[in-house]
């Protein structure tokens, strides 16, 4: 667990104080150790010791993260012909760099961000891993290029304006997270994950992809998926856990947090395992419940914990200082806790993430769960026919429907629905509730982003592919990261390995929630109760709805009116109006009191290196 940062700019004098101001805001994220390189224009820091050079120190290399696939790399070196004087992961990547240029990344596996010093080539390389668990931010004018592990690390330089995306914060409203390569501050970038960011010094730079699930084909030779995928999964947890005495499982209830919880008591069957599950009080009691009877099937001693309404708003202001983006999930507040709790007795936590995005685990995957725009049956008739005789005649007696019929017809009408079914508010409600983001973010354009998606026949297909490179980095990933970060904790999970995701996107197309359970299902047969195998796992669309009716709950969102976002017009006060006296949506609510604070804390207060450890209500107070 490092912080990464680092800069280049044409005025040399800027960058010592800079990188150390970057640095100092990162620190939570280290040892208290920092490094730093300097070459020519350009300056790079690590907070932390995962650093390598190569014997004459002409180029660094600063890993934050987990390379997996440590021996296989040393094996290939020594193959080759090439001395390996060390083997350390940062090393070996070093020397794969030197070995390979570039094409080292394609070799590399694990969870990982990397910074890259060539003063030989006068270049500079920032890398992500392949799904995006490790973070990366850049921005660049024509003065610099500044680089992070966290946003709140460019911010601290005081040289980009503390100015919201508008862009950004209404894809935050619409989807309830950041997607891509949006972020939440004017200017500042994600690199997406598989990419990486190539700066040669006084020319520029371009980004990148190194790996992309598009290439790969489906498996039609019908070999045995489960045998396939508990081998897959077993190999990371093997890799990863060996230099653990003990480690812990969080168990949510689920089947792949389970499975995840069995595979790693069958590899190594002697280590102290235990188990934590954390529900809301009235809403998710069942997932305590269904983790019991999987834990003790497994004799593995199970610890869990109720949010309450009491304790549900504890700690906010600093859980969205530590994510750094808004993220509009009310189970932020379980991962805190998940991960506090394993924090306590372990240094390493694994779960079950990605097992539902990789093999169709969720019931928002189903049809029946779907909602069809009605305009969207027009895909089922001819392009042409609808160019030339549909629009024409919707134009003349209602232009609206016409307009958007013409942009339906060029995207996949499924594949749209499922985007907006998924999201937090809808396009037209956005543009009530703040008709300044709401014009800024068009989720149709933002749809074009992704090329593949009108190449891929099936639609759940197509719905993974859509998670894969959205919901699962830019919003499970990211809380999991950054507060596992903040306990000092490792976490793992075993179905993002590169070679799991990689097969998972080779096996027959699913069509529904029943077919694709038939992949994990027989390999714990017999090790859970059907109880357990048999319990659905569902969408709570109205999640926490009930607890709207509680008077503390309620005068937390009211604060809402008295909020930045009103004053600056970024919220529509008589839409809030309207919404607080008629609240139907927790979730709805609870999105703006996230933006509230973060807006508070990134963009209206100056940065700051520690969090806010006051209370909300005081939090809210402060002007």
């Amino acid at each position: 667990m490092v912080g990464l940062a680092g800069m280049i700019h044409t005025d040399v004098m800027q960058l010592d104080d800079s990188v150390d101001k970057m640095l100092e805001c990162l620190k939570h994220r280290g040892d208290g150790h920092t490094v730093t390189q300097h070459h020519k224009t350009a300056k790079v820091g690590i907070t932390g010791r995962d650093a390598a050079y190569n014997t004459t120190h002409s180029r660094c290399i600063y890993l934050d993260g987990h390379i997996d696939n440590v021996k296989e790399i040393a094996d290939k070196l020594s193959k080759s012909g090439k001395k390996v004087w060390s083997h350390e992961p940062a090393s070996l990547a070093l020397q794969l760099y030197e070995a390979l240029d570039i094409e080292f990344l394609k070799v590399i596996e694990g969870d990982f961000a990397l910074i890259l010093l060539d003063q030989k080539k006068d270049e500079l390389i920032l890398a992500r891993d392949r799904i995006g668990k490790k973070p990366l931010y850049w921005f660049a004018d024509n003065k610099m290029c500044l680089f992070a592990s966290e946003l709140k690390g460019l911010l601290a330089t005081g040289l980009i304006p503390q100015t919201p995306s508008e862009e950004g914060l209404g894809s935050y409203l619409f989807f309830g997270y950041i997607p891509r390569d949006l972020s939440p501050v004017k200017g500042v970038n994600k690199l997406l994950p598989g990419h990486y960011l190539r700066y040669k010094l006084g020319r520029g730079f371009a980004i990148t992809p190194y790996w992309s699930l598009s290439g790969l084909k489906s498996d039609k030779r019908g070999s045995d998926p489960q045998k396939k995928i508990s081998n897959l999964l077993e190999k990371p947890l093997t890799a990863y856990l060996s230099s653990y005495s003990e480690v812990g499982c969080i168990v949510s209830g689920g089947l792949g947090s389970a499975m995840t919880a069995y595979l790693t008591k069958k590899v190594f069957p002697n280590k102290k395992t235990t188990a934590f599950t954390v529900a809301f009080a009235g809403e998710t009691e069942t997932d305590i419940h269904m983790a019991d009877l999987a834990t003790t099937a497994l004799k593995m001693p199970h610890e869990h914990q109720l949010i309450t309404k009491e304790n549900f708003f504890d700690q906010l202001p600093k859980l969205i200082w530590h994510l750094d983006e808004p993220l509009a999930d009310p189970n932020i507040t379980a991962t805190w806790r998940l991960l506090e709790m394993t924090a306590k007795e372990h240094r390493l936590a694994v779960s079950g993430m990605g097992s539902d995005e990789l093999l169709a685990g969720h019931s928002r995957y189903t049809r029946e769960e779907r909602s069809q725009h009605t305009l969207s049956h027009f895909s089922l008739i001819p392009h042409h026919f609808v160019d030339r005789h549909i629009i024409p005649f919707l134009n003349r007696v209602w232009p609206p429907a016409a307009w958007h019929l013409s942009r339906l017809t060029h995207l996949n009408p499924w594949q749209f629905e499922y985007i907006r079914h998924t999201a937090i508010f809808d396009e037209n409600v956005v543009k009530q509730l703040s008709p300044k983001l709401g014009k800024a973010f068009d989720p149709e354009c933002f749809q074009n982003k992704f090329h593949k998606l009108p190449s891929i026949p099936s639609l759940v297909s197509a719905y993974l592919y859509f998670d894969l490179k959205t919901r699962l980095p830019d919003l499970y990933i990211l809380q999991y990261e950054r507060f596992a970060n903040a306990h000092n904790l490792r976490w793992m999970t075993p179905f993002l390995d590169r070679n799991m995701i990689e097969y998972a996107a080779t096996l027959p197309e699913p069509e529904s929630l029943e077919e694709t359970f038939t992949y994990l299902r027989p390999i714990v047969e017999g090790v859970f109760p059907e109880a357990f195998l048999n319990h659905p796992k569902k969408t709570r669309s109205h999640f926490l709805d009930r607890w709207l009716h509680d008077e503390a709950i309620f005068a937390v969102f009211s604060k809402l009116k008295e909020g930045f976002l009103v004053d600056t017009g970024l919220i529509s006060s008589e839409w809030l109006e309207l919404e607080l006296d008629n609240p139907t949506s927790f979730t709805h609510l609870f999105s703006l009191l996230v933006l509230e604070i973060w807006y508070r804390l990134f963009i209206h207060f100056p940065p700051s290196s520690t969090p806010p450890e006051e209370p909300l209500i005081e939090f809210l107070a402060k002007k």
